[in-house]
């Protein structure tokens, strides 16, 4: 979109619709689309690991008790 602005000097919402209508044209739709669920999918695991570490070192520290024999709790929770 960026290109259309400077090359054509469109508007960016014009441009943006402009760079769509070209990539439905040429079949690269599914391409861009794939490419987006793969970066969403990994920074979603990404994010669920570590709220479960988060949680995990929560209960060690609020139960203590129950990890007496664990030295190092903060591996311990992310694992």
């Amino acid at each position: 979109a960026y290109i259309y602005v400077g090359l054509y000097g469109y508007s960016y919402c014009e441009a943006g619709k402009n760079v769509m209508t070209l990539f439905e044209e040429r079949g690269w739709t599914t391409i861009i689309t794939d490419d987006l669920i793969y970066n969403t999918l990994s920074l979603m695991s990404l994010v669920l690991g570590i709220l479960t570490g988060a949680l995990g070192l929560l209960v060690a520290d609020v139960a203590k008790d129950w990890f007496t024999g664990i030295k190092d709790l903060g591996a311990f929770a992310f694992l």
